[in-house]
């Protein structure tokens, strides 16, 4: 209660939306639910080498997921079945023309490709915008990748469930 509504950070003031590792069980997100109106997408997979969540985590941190009415996602790095209406989120995306055939950051970061991840609803692409591999928005339009063309033909006329009794029809621009 304290982190969301108190503190130095008031979380619940300005965040709509948080990520949340399942280890905190499903007694914490529920308490978020009923104090707040945030949402949660909860951390089932990572992508950092050598990280100690394996498959018996992962069938916890769904049956937590599903059980929780703010959570609205889930972080993963497989194609994890049976998580309708829950959205999925896949960290560590690399664009092809930013980093090349690079699959790791030296650091434990393993990237992979848009085609790889295909089953995901959001791609979590970071350094290669953060890192100004491009200057700004438009100059990355301008250098659209197959990656862009690929996503953009997927998200065409695709519906995407933010909350468990609201749709939302995904136009793409």
């Amino acid at each position: 209660h304290l982190q969301l509504h108190g503190g130095v950070h008031k979380v619940s003031e300005w965040a709509d939306l948080i990520s949340c590792h399942a280890l905190v069980g499903s007694s914490s997100l529920r308490a978020i639910a009923q104090n707040s109106h945030i949402m949660i997408i909860l951390i089932t997979q990572m992508s950092t080498e050598g990280n100690i969540l394996d498959a018996s985590y992962t069938e916890r941190a769904l049956q937590i997921a599903k059980s929780v009415d703010n959570v609205i996602g889930i972080v993963c790095q497989d194609a994890l079945y049976n998580v309708q209406p829950l959205l999925t989120f896949v960290p560590g995306i690399r664009l092809h023309n930013s980093e090349t055939s690079q699959t790791s950051d030296g650091c434990g970061q393993q990237y992979n490709s848009i085609q790889n991840k295909s089953f995901a609803d959001i791609f979590v692409i970071g350094r290669a915008l953060t890192n100004g591999i491009y200057e700004t928005t438009t100059e990355y339009n301008e250098n659209e990748t197959s990656e862009q063309q690929w996503v953009n033909a997927k998200c065409e006329k695709r519906i995407m469930h933010f909350t468990h009794s609201e749709t939302v029809d995904i136009q793409s621009q």
